[in-house]
């Protein structure tokens, strides 16, 4: 709760549009534990609500996707895909984030051009690159250099880890932990960087139920063995589908970034260093105080 309410601030604080909101469905009829409920409420501040899953499934799931319409600025639609709502759905539960922030130094649409864009050692692009000379924080470590692009007022930041191979993103990535972004963060000095990134757009829609069980929650969509008995005192409960819908525009005035997911239970002076985002790379928007993840992804191909 204090975490969640400390990125709010941080992102009002720079005039950013700022919105999570947490919501959960239970079929009418199917009893919470009060402990639950006073949990999911006091902590992770979700409204908890009713739902008719079993006689009206497809306008449950309508409903519940247009609350998350509503909640990201019309960029996330159709999380729930058809069919998955259904009369045994128990409950749901969603999450939502929206993020509008404008960079501490914005780059001039004038200087805005097309540039190549290597997509890989033998294919090449020519996509919207936006370009400035100014002083950020930058830092290299081992295959790779590190910008720091901050949002106005100084707590938010997108992070641009660039490979210096044109095909260095995979073995990049494998690096990628908590600890390492740590020691990639601390690795960056202000310096006077001439930068070129793309314009980029992206939306994306995931089903994570495989990927959360083949990374080590296998239990939780097993009927047979989860246990999620603190929610309805019975172990009736088994998660049926995990979605995930991700959107991200960044341009010459900051960043418009939402993300939803959805979880259903069923029964000075010197020559400025270049820094040319021209090969696939990823990013991430963390809040500085805490280093908190708000969105991260790759990009492959800015066209898409």
């Amino acid at each position: 709760r204090g975490l969640m309410a400390s990125l709010g601030e941080s992102a009002r604080e720079g005039g950013a549009a700022w919105n999570m909101a947490n919501r959960a469905w239970v079929q009418s009829g199917t009893n919470l534990l009060p402990a639950f409920g006073s949990t999911a409420r006091d902590h992770f501040e979700y409204d908890v609500g009713e739902a008719d899953f079993v006689d009206s499934a497809e306008s449950s799931r309508a409903a519940i996707n247009q609350w998350v319409e509503q909640k990201t600025e019309s960029r996330i639609k159709d999380l729930f895909p058809a069919g998955s709502i259904n009369r045994w759905t128990r409950l749901a539960l969603v999450n939502a984030i929206y993020f509008k922030g404008f960079w501490e130094s914005q780059f001039e649409k004038r200087l805005t051009i097309p540039s190549s864009f290597h997509l890989s050692t033998s294919s090449t692009v020519d996509v919207p690159t936006m370009s400035q000379v100014h002083g950020f924080k930058m830092g290299r470590i081992l295959g790779a250099r590190v910008l720091e692009l901050p949002y106005r007022g100084g707590n938010l930041s997108m992070l641009i880890i660039l490979p210096d191979d044109v095909d260095g993103l995979p073995a990049l990535e494998k690096r990628l932990s908590a600890d390492s972004l740590g020691a990639w963060s601390s690795s960056l000095q202000q310096r006077e960087v001439a930068v070129s990134l793309p314009r980029f757009l992206s939306s994306k829609h995931f089903d994570l139920t495989h990927t959360l069980a083949d990374m080590g929650m296998p239990s939780a969509f097993d009927a047979a063995k989860a246990d999620f008995s603190r929610i309805t005192g019975r172990r009736d409960l088994f998660i049926g589908i995990v979605v995930h819908g991700a959107f991200i525009d960044v341009n010459e005035e900051g960043t418009e970034a939402a993300a939803a997911t959805g979880v259903l239970m069923t029964r000075g002076g010197r020559v400025p260093e270049p820094f040319t985002t021209d090969h696939p790379f990823f990013y991430l928007i963390r809040d500085r105080a805490t280093g908190c993840i708000l969105f991260m992804g790759r990009v492959v191909d800015p066209r898409s």
